[in-house]
This record gives structure tokens, sequence and C-alpha cells, in this order.
């Protein structure tokens, strides 16, 4: 695999990860229920993870970027 293909694939996880915290914030728009602290708890764990993978994605697609750019 060479760098184009790398940061494709990283830049591929980055838009489902961006969707799927779509997805868990509209659940949790609807999921306004008394008692709900735990569900609510999880997905808020949840969209932090993804968050994070995509900022570490982020750097990793960067540095790839870098590296292209200087033709390496």
């Amino acid at each position: 695999m060479d760098l184009h293909d790398l940061r494709g694939r990283l830049a591929k996880v980055n838009e489902d990860a961006e969707a799927l915290i779509r997805d868990i914030q509209e659940m949790l728009a609807l999921g306004k229920m008394p008692g709900s602290r735990a569900w609510t708890a999880m997905c808020n764990g949840m969209v932090v993870r993804y968050q994070n993978t995509i900022e570490a994605n982020e750097e990793v697609i960067s540095r790839i970027d870098h590296h292209l750019s200087a033709g390496d």
C-alpha cells in the first residue's frame, strides 16, 4: 500500500466516523427521556472516541500530505 492509498483509507475512516457521530447525536436528541443518563453517557463516550479517531487520522493524513508534497 502506498501513501496515496493509505491517505484515502484514512479519509474514508474519517467520513464514516463523522457519519457515526451525526447518527449518535441524532439518537441522543430523539432519546431525551427521564432516566436515560447511562444511555447518554454511553453515547457521549462513543462520540468522544470517534472524535479522537478523527483527530489522530487527520494528524497522519497531514504527515502523509507533507511527505507527498515534499516528493517523498
